[in-house]
């Protein structure tokens, strides 16, 4: 009986299954420590709509929501990183262990990417306003394509690496450059999750954190244990 138990666990069905349960409740539980995002942009649509609030009241109140989405990020890669490493452990005690033990820097470095993004966008809207200044638009699309790619390879660093914040801010942005093309797919897999979230909202909100943070932290892992290697060879 004990060897039969070892074979189903370890099959490809019963693999597959736990894997697409912990994509479920991992996006689960990701959404539920950004409920404040939901319930603001939930309110802001309908303030938009009935015109209780001005847009740059809604703005201001959507990107305070998205404070939090840091140390969520941070608890999805974690408890995906364990998945990959087949160790079958609670996925909730696993989510907010890694929730409080990297809040703090988790959210240090969300807040200094999210806020080159705001500056940006921000930058945007200047640039449009005018007709002058039209030029700069490309290399703001290409600082924004840059901040979005570090907090891509940031965040599984900071799971894997014990470093300073400035330090996992140079790795990063070092893969970022390195595995170019890496990051390139990355970026897309990101356009392409947005754009079915149009169409398919419910089922990207159920799948779509886990199922990214596990092919995030999948091909992140191979590629740190391959530039580790090439490191020590050299």
């Amino acid at each position: 009986m004990p060897n039969q138990n070892k074979d189903y666990t370890e099959s490809k069905l019963y693999l597959i299954s736990y894997y697409l349960y912990s994509v479920i409740l991992t996006s689960f539980y990701f959404i539920l420590t950004n409920v404040l995002f939901v319930i603001t942009v939930f309110l802001a649509l309908i303030s938009f709509q009935e015109r209780f609030f001005t847009v740059p009241v809604i703005l201001t109140a959507i990107i305070i929501s998205l404070i939090p989405m840091g140390p969520a990020w941070a608890a999805t890669l974690f408890s995906m990183k364990y998945i990959l490493e087949n160790q079958f452990y609670s996925l909730t005690k696993n989510y907010f262990k890694a929730y409080n033990k990297y809040f703090k820097k988790s959210l240090l470095i969300w807040l200094s990417i999210l806020s080159i993004l705001i500056l940006s966008f921000i930058n945007y809207w200047v640039i449009l306003s005018t007709e002058t200044l039209n030029v700069l638009i490309f290399p703001l699309f290409a600082i924004i394509l840059i901040t979005v790619s570090v907090g891509l390879y940031v965040f599984p660093l900071l799971i894997d690496y014990s470093l300073t914040k400035i330090q996992l801010l140079k790795l990063a942005l070092y893969f970022s450059f390195k595995k170019v093309f890496l990051t390139a797919f990355f970026l897309l897999f990101l356009i392409g999750m947005v754009i079915l979230f149009v169409y398919l909202p419910l089922a990207v909100v159920i799948i779509g954190p886990g199922g990214f943070a596990l092919c995030l932290q999948y091909f992140c892992r191979k590629v740190f244990k391959k530039v580790h290697a090439e490191e020590e060879q050299m």
